[in-house]
């Protein structure tokens, strides 16, 4: 009965592929079923021939079986390895092979386990890290070329936002200020546009991170909407503002995201909108223990066909191809605010009729935060006045660019074109601050950078603003660890390197 158990046994097994062997401790005699020796290419072999089967194990995998085979037998512990095999076949499976002991007083008289192929297996394993390794390839080829044109494309356009903003507070002509105000939208529509292809991929790459900071709710509303109702000044659209006095002036959140989400959605209710009215709403409500907050944009524009509300938050989609056509726009702006939003813990749905008006509602979770500071309007004073700095910029334009910005606010200043002469002027004289561009010929800003630390005493440390256009690679928290105190992407507004040397400088 009991042997007729055991070929049933076997027999199962082999249905399983799955093949059998025990070791006598005492007589050092082996025994494997017909399917152990299937699984090893070797159908017409008996017990006698295992020693030179196990031959086809590589040295490495025949040092890993003995020393878990010694282990079962002087310490009782079970194993289980997956071991490379040169197949008769000419070809190199994977064999699982597992093991237990068994005991009798106390010692281990037996060891027995099975065998299983898992070439197929590792094969699959084999082809998913290759292909997990080729789209990280990708990944990197498509984000460095991304750095690439961010940084061609950025730089000439810090030269003509940065000469623009210069003309528009200097002496000009009623006319001409209408076409200094057109050039300056358009180049910041073509910053726009940049910024969320950039986006987008830090969203995909997992790269986009939040800087939770207080916020003054009330503050970030007017601010943003500031410049759609100049925009609507000269239209049939009526911008409404309906804040519930519920709302706390200050709440925990990240002021640059929030204030994204809402151009977005202002840009688009705009965008769509002819006449009537838009309507933002700001208040509160409550999920459990959780406070949000809930932002709507109402607008009496075209609408959205019901089959379509489901495919505008996707990428690169719009309502339709007349859409695209007749309004433009890349189909990124909804897609984003959604990724931003969830990335918040939030939530952003929409209620629209073609024809009648759209109503985006957004919802984020919110703290009250216990200590704020109250935030200052940025104004230009003559705090910087008799600073001395060094400029390193290789970039004769944007050398002109900031050396305007720097006479402008009474701040005398010497320039290098390279991070070596930036290394040299700062052994030969003392400067108040350095401002280093990142990527120049000799030698790039991050290696002056690290040149300067290394001189320098711990008493006489410079403070160092890194200027850049690669918005994609260059992250501000990597840049402090490498010694720079602040980071400043291009182009930048006059009046945000004005604050950031006056917080370094103060």
């Amino acid at each position: 009965m009991l042997q007729a158990s055991s070929e049933i046994l076997t027999e199962m097994a082999s249905m399983a592929k799955i093949g059998v062997w025990e070791l006598d401790v005492l007589q050092i005699k082996a025994r494997w079923s017909e399917e152990a020796f299937r699984i090893h290419g070797a159908l017409n072999a008996t017990d006698a021939d295992i020693e030179q089967i196990e031959q086809g194990y590589t040295p490495e995998a025949l040092l890993t079986l003995k020393s878990a085979i010694d282990e079962a037998i002087n310490e009782g512990l079970p194993f289980d390895l997956e071991l490379p095999f040169n197949h008769p076949l000419n070809k190199r499976t994977w064999i699982r092979m597992m093991g237990k002991p068994m005991k009798e007083n106390g010692k281990t008289v037996k060891l027995y386990g099975a065998f299983l192929d898992v070439s197929a297996r590792k094969e699959t394993e084999r082809n998913l890290i290759k292909a997990k390794e080729l789209a990280e390839d990708a990944d990197k080829l498509k984000t460095e070329f991304l750095s690439t044109m961010s940084h061609e494309i950025r730089t000439p356009l810090n030269a003509i936002i940065g000469f623009t903003d210069l003309l528009l507070v200097g002496e000009t002509l009623p006319h001409q200020i209408e076409s200094l105000n057109i050039l300056k939208f358009s180049a910041n529509n073509l910053m726009d546009l940049i910024n969320d292809i950039l986006d987008y991929h830090k969203i995909q790459s997992g790269k986009l991170g939040l800087e939770v900071v207080a916020i003054n709710i009330r503050e970030l509303l007017e601010h943003t909407l500031g410049y759609f109702k100049r925009q609507l000044e000269h239209t049939d659209v009526e911008l409404n503002v309906r804040i519930a006095s519920e709302v706390p002036q200050w709440v925990n959140g990240d002021r640059t995201r929030l204030a994204q989400v809402l151009t977005n959605l202002m840009t688009n209710a705009v965008k769509f909108t002819k006449k009537g009215s838009i309507t933002v709403g700001l208040t509160t409500k409550k999920e459990g223990r959780v406070d949000f907050l809930v932002f709507s944009v109402a607008d009496t524009g075209i609408g959205i066909a019901k089959e379509k509300l489901g495919l505008i938050f996707e990428s690169f989609t719009q309502g339709s191809r007349d859409t695209t056509r007749k309004y433009g726009g890349t189909g990124l702006g909804l897609a984003i605010s959604k990724k931003l939003i969830e990335l918040q813990g939030g939530s952003i749905d929409v209620a629209s009729k073609h024809g009648i008006g759209s109503t985006f509602t957004v919802c984020v979770p919110f703290l009250v935060p216990k200590n704020h500071q109250q935030s200052t309007v940025i104004t230009e004073d003559d705090s910087l006045n008799g600073k001395h700095i060094l400029l390193v910029e290789d970039n004769e334009v944007n050398v002109m660019l900031v050396s305007r910005l720097l006479k402008r606010w009474g701040v005398t200043f010497d320039v290098a074109e390279n991070g070596q002469v930036a290394v040299d002027q700062t052994i030969e004289r003392d400067y108040d601050l350095v401002l280093m561009d990142l990527h120049m010929p000799v030698m790039d800003g991050y290696q002056a950078t690290r040149k300067i630390r290394q001189l320098e005493g711990a008493q006489q440390r410079v403070p160092i603003v890194a200027l850049t256009a690669s918005a994609v690679t260059v992250v501000r928290e990597d840049m402090i660890q490498q010694g720079f105190d602040e980071l400043v992407y291009k182009p930048y507004p006059p009046k945000e390197l004005f604050a950031k040397l006056k917080m370094l400088l103060s």
